[in-house]
């Protein structure tokens, strides 16, 4: 853990976004502090302005940044609704509730850990999860404010994509964070495009100071990708305490091999039903004889469909010949599988493919104790795995291992990454070194 301090520009730039109900996109440079604002300027709607402002009930946060989410798993941009404030790191809350107690995900859709060739269908989710907010807040009772938190690789490598994602949005406020001290001339040129595209919506150009991290961090971008998809996973439960509206949320440390997996019939038998339609792969084409080995022990994003790609019968798509997986095929022109459409898709729940039983046609898969009751109403002919959209979970392969030595060292934890209480309060003192394990984000 350590201390956080806020610039003056950013101070001041939150209090004008935050003065009335407002769109706000960020956009900026790789770490320059785009989830660290956005985080800041949803908690100063929750708490309000003192007399100047009143806090809002929920404050709605578009998230395109699908390899580092906020509230929901990586692999997926979604916008949630946020009533709590966020004062901790993202593999805290790795999830949203399925409820009203708290975070709230109202739409998402599965993206492509690489969008190099999915730029269309990333533009595509991103226009569609803007129009599901327009939509809430022509229903809504109160205002809603709308935070839009947009990925590095949009201002690095994907500009012009950013550029028409913002003509689109037409926020009133856009936060630009860069190197205001030594601005080159690449930067100052997409600073004037932003500024361009800005001004033909009346919109604000906030020019802040980037945050770069001053030390090395203590944890990789992957080892805090990998917590946070282990902190999903080990999800146990949530619920609301009795003597207050404070969410708790619990965590299994036990290792995923312990949870039961669900069968999912891939092909029919004269006793079941085939139980979804088939796999497809937001990735590099991958031929159908090698699809079993790059699914088995993957992370795959489960989601409904109403897509006329999905064929009628739902169990006549191709199937691979050894094992008869059913599978979404690529495009011939396209050279790659062409995404379904997300207009007709609705989001169900990230899972771990735990292996195939190619004797039964089963596929088991592993979904944490909390999102387990979303399994029970799909509709097998609109259910679709997709896959490419996470790197291997090589966090869930030596995790019985790990179990294994610290119960011979006679160690036992109840929740990942964070200490109990009673081991906080035998720590004494703060800012002393002590053999613990510390986090910053």
């Amino acid at each position: 853990m350590s201390p956080e301090s806020t610039p003056e520009d950013w101070l001041r730039a939150i209090e004008e976004c935050a003065s009335n109900v407002s769109i706000t996109t960020v956009v900026g440079l790789p770490h320059s502090g785009k989830s660290t604002f956005s985080r800041r300027l949803v908690n100063r709607y929750l708490t309000g302005q003192g007399k100047s402002a009143k806090p809002v009930s929920a404050v709605c946060y578009l998230d395109l940044d699908h390899s580092k989410p906020e509230y929901t798993p990586h692999g997926q941009v979604s916008l949630v609704t946020v009533k709590d404030l966020n004062l901790s790191p993202s593999f805290t809350h790795p999830s949203t509730l399925l409820g009203p107690e708290g975070p709230e995900t109202i739409r998402a859709h599965a993206i492509p850990f690489n969008i190099a060739n999915y730029k269309d269908y990333y533009r595509s989710c991103a226009e569609d999860l803007f129009l599901t907010y327009k939509s809430l807040q022509s229903r809504s009772s109160s205002p809603l404010p709308l935070i839009i938190n947009t990925p590095a690789h949009l201002y690095t490598s994907d500009f012009d994509l950013l550029v028409n994602l913002l003509a689109r949005f037409r926020s009133h406020h856009i936060i630009h964070l860069s190197d205001t001290a030594a601005i080159d001339t690449v930067i100052a040129t997409k600073l004037h495009n932003i500024q361009t595209t800005s001004s033909h919506y009346h919109s604000t150009v906030h020019e802040l100071t980037a945050r770069f991290p001053t030390t090395t961090p203590l944890r990789s971008e992957s080892e805090l990708c990998a917590m946070h998809m282990q902190s999903y996973f080990h999800l146990k439960s949530r619920q609301v305490t009795p003597s207050s509206t404070v969410v708790m949320t619990t965590w299994n440390s036990q290792p995923v091999s312990h949870l039961v997996p669900w069968d999912f019939q891939y092909r029919e038998t004269p006793s079941r039903t085939q139980d979804f339609a088939g796999f497809i792969s937001y990735a590099e084409p991958i031929e159908p004889s090698s699809l079993l080995h790059a699914l088995n022990g993957s992370i795959v994003q489960i989601i409904e469909s109403t897509s006329s790609a999905i064929p009628s019968p739902y169990t006549t798509l191709p199937r691979t010949s050894k094992h008869q997986i059913p599978y979404f095929a690529k495009d011939e022109r396209m050279g790659m599988v062409e995404p379904l459409d997300p207009k007709t898709t609705r989001f169900v729940c990230t899972a771990l493919v735990r292996g195939f039983d190619a004797v039964r046609g089963v596929v088991q898969v592993l979904v944490p104790r909390t999102h387990e009751e979303v399994l029970y109403n799909i509709v097998p002919e609109r259910t679709v795995m997709v896959g490419g959209c996470c790197e291997m979970p090589e966090w869930a392969y030596v995790e019985d291992a790990y179990a294994a030595k610290r119960e011979m060292q006679g160690v036992r934890k109840d929740m990942p990454w964070v200490e109990d209480k009673t081991a906080m309060e035998n720590m004494g003192y703060m800012n002393t070194v002590r053999r613990v394990r510390k986090f910053q984000t």
